[in-house]
């Protein structure tokens, strides 16, 4: 399938198989995505993946975690904790930008049949993040953290390159911030230098299209919206 097409086809994957990826494949989708465009070079991706054991354990200390954070949010508005290794990490949307988070957010919880006064499934929805949605493997991008904006750039060109990648060859993906928000057991698996920030992460393994979760589709804005040409 050309890109075009893939990018038509593609959702972030919110419930996945337990069939793993083939090491002999994965590799290879690594290798190509070494090619992705690069800022002077630089080349400021730093990628953890974790599978089998690793990624279960992982799964256990992130969800007690989240689920902490969770409940400080829920009685004082905000926990300082989910910024990970970047503080100011998230910034709070507003305008247009907010109303399509919202949107997002009514296609995500209308396929989970979740009403907005349910506060516990909203938790549950959430708390799905750090258990990786139920992928088999799950990849963490970090960066040194003494860069800014344009290698977090590359970062995430890094990450969109792999992604379409995985797609070709039919392996799904869902990219999540909230895997950058608790980096400690990340650093701890992996003993990653402390001169290195976890960023965000991205799930991902085989689809189970019967979850009704796949289903939620979200809107794009327009053309007009978005790109502006002068001759």
């Amino acid at each position: 399938m050309p890109i075009s097409g893939i990018l038509r086809e593609r959702i972030s994957c919110r419930s996945f198989l337990p069939q793993p990826v083939d090491p002999q494949i994965l590799r290879k989708v690594l290798e190509d995505a070494q090619r992705a465009p690069s800022n002077k070079n630089g080349q400021p991706c730093h990628v953890f993946i974790a599978s089998g054991e690793t990624r279960i354990q992982l799964e256990a200390q992130l969800v007690d975690m989240a689920a902490t954070s969770l409940q400080a949010v829920r009685g004082n508005g905000s926990d300082p904790n989910m910024q990970g290794d970047f503080p100011g990490r998230y910034v709070e949307l507003d305008g247009v930008y907010k109303e399509r988070q919202y949107g997002a957010a009514r296609a995500l919880y209308g396929a989970l049949g979740v009403q907005r006064a349910d506060m516990q499934g909203r938790v549950d929805a959430m708390l799905a993040n750090w258990r990786f949605f139920g992928a088999p493997h799950v990849a963490f991008f970090a960066m040194d953290r003494r860069f800014g904006l344009m290698p977090a750039v590359d970062v995430g060109i890094y990450a969109q390159t792999l992604a379409l990648l995985m797609a070709e060859r039919g392996i799904s993906s869902c990219m999540q911030g909230a895997l950058g928000s608790f980096s400690a057991p990340v650093r701890m698996a992996f003993n990653v230098s402390d001169q290195l920030g976890i960023l965000f992460g991205m799930s991902f393994g085989y689809s189970d299209t019967t979850a009704p979760v796949n289903r939620a589709r979200t809107e794009r804005a327009s053309l007009a919206d978005v790109v502006f040409i002068r001759d």
